[in-house]
């Protein structure tokens, strides 16, 4: 690994977010983020040379779906009678071979959004995961650009109309799981130690909201029961901030896609993060997170 490389992963404004997983975790990623950054390069000069079909990180689909120039037309979008979730990528995932968009802006794969496993609400099955406050999704975003170099970074957003989450609700389609109750702590104890969890086992559950968990998975692995974990492994919405509040997520089941088409298929977008998004998160939060890692 470069120095280059090592530099964009230890930068210290992202301390919190990059100890909330293995260096192993984020080396394998940030050189897999290049790579696929790189072919989707020569792929998209190759289709400009050669080829009459557009490049794959800037399909004819991509653009139809592109909110603004930079990650400041997204900070203060609001939809009212919605929720407003976002998720970040880098653009060679969703631009590959199954694109998230056809030529026509249409859904083609939503699954290229599914997440690895284990995750926080599964040991074994690929989930959806997104992130209800847009400056938690600022944060990754920051450092997913930090990271890929010349690549490209966007953050993924779609509305669902809180009308269908309060019916979800009332049907048991939609779980809460929030710290501190036994509940997230004994599903994330499990799901990171490659075991079911109650959200596995719940086959009636589309939709769980709840709390997000830190921390590599091998801290997990060290634990007796879930009783030892701790606040220490809660995500903090406000990375800067030990007393704030905990970030929230939204799970879907990888088997609910119909449901994020129906719902979310229309008013999904992509914002791009680029440089000069990065340079101005770098000068608001650019010295060491305050929280203990």
């Amino acid at each position: 690994m470069s120095s280059e490389v090592e530099a964009a992963i230890m930068d210290s404004p992202f301390e919190y977010l990059r100890t909330s997983e293995s260096c192993r975790y984020w080396t394998k990623q940030t050189v897999k983020m290049r790579y696929f950054a790189l072919w989707a390069d020569f792929l998209q000069r190759y289709s400009e040379n050669d080829s009459p079909r557009a490049g794959p990180c800037r399909s004819a689909g991509l653009e139809l779906r592109t909110f603004g120039t930079n990650a400041s037309a997204l900070a203060n979008v609001r939809a009212p009678g919605c929720t407003v979730l976002h998720k970040v990528v880098d653009n060679a995932r969703i631009c590959g071979i199954s694109p998230l968009f056809d030529e026509s802006g249409d859904i083609e794969d939503l699954a290229v959004l599914s997440s690895r496993t284990p995750s926080d609400f599964s040991g074994g099955e690929s989930l959806f995961y997104f992130t209800s406050d847009y400056k938690v999704a600022e944060y990754h975003a920051a450092y997913a650009k930090r990271r890929i170099g010349a690549g490209r970074v966007s953050i993924i957003s779609m509305a669902i109309p809180n009308a269908v989450l309060e019916q979800m609700q009332s049907t048991g389609e939609l779980v809460h799981l929030f710290w501190p109750s036994d509940e997230w702590k004994e599903t994330v104890w499990l799901s990171r130690r490659h075991r079911p969890s109650r959200l596995d086992l719940d086959d009636q559950a589309k939709l769980a909201i709840g709390t997000t968990a830190r921390r590599p998975n091998g801290a997990y692995h060290q634990m007796r029961s879930f009783d030892e974990v701790t606040e220490d492994y809660v995500f903090k919405a406000d990375h800067m901030n030990p007393d704030a509040a905990p970030s929230v997520q939204y799970v879907f089941r990888f088997d609910n896609e119909n449901f994020l088409e129906e719902h979310a298929a229309q008013t999904m977008r992509a914002t791009p993060f680029v440089d000069s998004d990065l340079a101005a998160w770098l000068q608001t939060y650019g010295s060491a997170s305050t929280i203990s890692t």
